[in-house]
């Protein structure tokens, strides 16, 4: 594994193992295995990093009703970073951090780019996840974060009063395709990215995990020295890179390893339990 310090935002400051107060650990192909569970090992990790008194966090681009097992699961009421940092929200007490929204007009415009372009079109607003239509796209979504849509007349139309983020769902070479012809009218906009290979997420430009990581650093009188991040892709770079320590999975692609600090056990390899007692429990 490679470990080194990385401290340019503090340069008296080294990285030291076992001195994480906050893990954030992302959901899909992180946590979660190939068959979406939570393995014994890594149920076992959760707790054990709660009663060492040290806070844990799902760190993910599904809403609040895709994460309803895990809450149930931590006994604790720890901040929940969701929508890919669009909202940051306690697991019990349900008490908003942190929340931020998509402008409607750049909402719109995503709508209409993708519909023009026959890839399947989600859009969450109000915590609700909502469709033009049912297709095999929007079954395959719905059975992977467990949740029902609402299907409506005009998406673009309920896109202009602002969303919390839009996704564009297809196969994954059209969607590397669709990413490079959107790239040139939002670049520099808002944040875009794959989330899965099939997944394509747009969010507000100020919205990140790495951000929500912040929020919940200032709430709770954390800083960013003793924060841990583990995840697997795309929408989880900006959290590698803000966290004192990120951990890439092995089955992320090989960007993702080389920009964390440290490779763990794949997601079927329980590689979140793995990095947890290897380097913030010490056992």
């Amino acid at each position: 594994m490679r470990i080194y310090t990385r401290s340019l935002w503090n340069l008296t400051c080294e990285v030291t193992w076992f001195m994480y107060d906050l893990v954030a650990v992302d959901l899909d192909g992180t946590l979660l295995n190939s068959e979406h569970q939570v393995s014994a090992k890594n149920k076992q990790a959760i707790s054990d990093v709660i009663a060492a008194g040290k806070m844990f966090t799902v760190s993910t681009g599904r809403p609040l009703q895709g994460v309803r097992f895990v809450i149930d699961m931590v006994d604790a009421d720890m901040p929940f970073i969701i929508y890919n940092g669009a909202m940051v929200v306690t697991s019990r007490s349900n008490r908003v951090l942190h929340q931020s929204a998509l402008s409607g007009d750049l909402a719109a415009m995503l709508v209409r780019f993708g519909q023009a372009r026959d890839t399947t079109v989600f859009v969450y607003a109000g915590g609700m996840l909502h469709v033009a239509g049912i297709n095999q796209m929007v079954k395959a979504y719905m059975s992977a974060v467990d949740i029902s849509p609402i299907v409506v007349d005009d998406l673009a139309g309920l896109a202009e009063k602002g969303v919390t983020k839009v996704l564009w769902c297809d196969d994954a070479d059209r969607i590397v395709a669709l990413q490079d012809e959107v790239s040139p009218y939002v670049k520099g906009t808002l944040n875009f990215y794959t989330s899965r290979p099939m997944l394509l997420e747009f969010i507000d430009i100020n919205t990140s995990k790495g951000a929500a990581m912040k929020k919940i650093g200032e709430f709770y009188g954390i800083p960013r020295s003793r924060m841990l991040a583990i995840g697997d892709s795309y929408n989880d770079v900006d959290m590698l890179k803000f966290a004192a320590f990120g951990v890439a999975m092995e089955n992320s692609p090989q960007e993702i390893k080389d920009l964390a600090d440290a490779v763990t056990l794949s997601n079927d390899e329980d590689g979140v339990a793995e990095a947890i007692y290897r380097y913030v429990l010490d056992g």
